[in-house]
């Protein structure tokens, strides 16, 4: 099987939130010796997209947080920064609308996701290119807990969900560019819980690759210690080049 095509596919990587269950931006919240979306946005730097888009709080455009963000990580430049609205769904949309139309595909990342499984986004790309009868094909991990549907109005279980038809969806989440545009524009989908279930809405297919990777999200300030003792450990145990390596790579 062909490897995917980058070249025809757009990156957006959505940071636009105001971190109101983190308790304020948590885009800038350091990760060892950088800030989380800094951490996240590297991650994709070599991965080959025609477009790079990061969707940001409009104040960080305005008060030159992301000037100071790319001063300081020159790399970062390659992304285009476009300010976000006050829904997901919305802030997915104007990223998508900054792309250019030759990018067919575009894929759409949390940014507060700093681990991004590429491999994994590699054959959701691959999938969607070889299958056109999907309009997206998301990342995701295995159930592995047991999960109780429960009553809203109670402490009562209803039923225990079955395992094995259970994923836990993640991003990036890869879609068909104008497939994407015309669910975010029905205001119906804009409370969709992510970009496949907005597709979902509208009757199109989707799909999903699993992982069994680290692939977490922040969503609350005790995130942040797991996050950082895995990084931590990750830098103590990974060997330094050696210097023939090194010599090599640069030839």
């Amino acid at each position: 099987m062909a490897g995917a095509d980058f070249s025809r596919c757009g990156l957006v990587v959505v940071a636009a939130g105001k971190g109101v269950r983190f308790g304020g931006y948590k885009q800038l919240v350091p990760l060892i010796d950088r800030p989380l979306l800094v951490h996240t946005l590297e991650a994709f730097l070599q991965s080959g997209f025609r477009q790079y888009v990061v969707v940001l709080p409009p104040d960080f455009i305005l008060q030159g947080t992301w000037d100071n963000l790319v001063g300081t990580n020159p790399g970062l430049r390659i992304y285009e920064p476009v300010a976000g609205l006050d829904e997901r769904a919305l802030s997915v949309r104007e990223g998508v609308r900054s792309l250019s139309r030759e990018c067919q595909f575009v894929a759409v990342h949390d940014g507060a996701r700093p681990l991004p499984p590429l491999g994994a986004m590699d054959r959701c790309l691959n999938l969607i290119q070889t299958d056109r009868q999907l309009s997206a094909v998301i990342v995701a991990s295995p159930v592995t807990d047991t999960i109780k549907r429960v009553r809203e109005s109670g402490p009562l279980i209803a039923r225990t969900e079955n395992r094995a038809e259970l994923v836990r969806a993640e991003t990036p989440q890869i879609c068909d560019r104008i497939h994407l545009l015309n669910a975010l524009s029905d205001p119906r989908n804009f409370a969709a819980g992510d970009e496949a279930q907005a597709m979902e809405l509208l009757g199109l297919r989707t799909a999903f690759v699993l992982h069994d990777g680290f692939n977490p999200k922040i969503t609350h300030a005790k995130d942040i210690a797991v996050i950082n003792a895995w990084l931590t450990a990750k830098e103590e145990t990974t060997p330094e080049p050696r210097r023939e390596d090194l010599g090599r790579k640069r030839a």
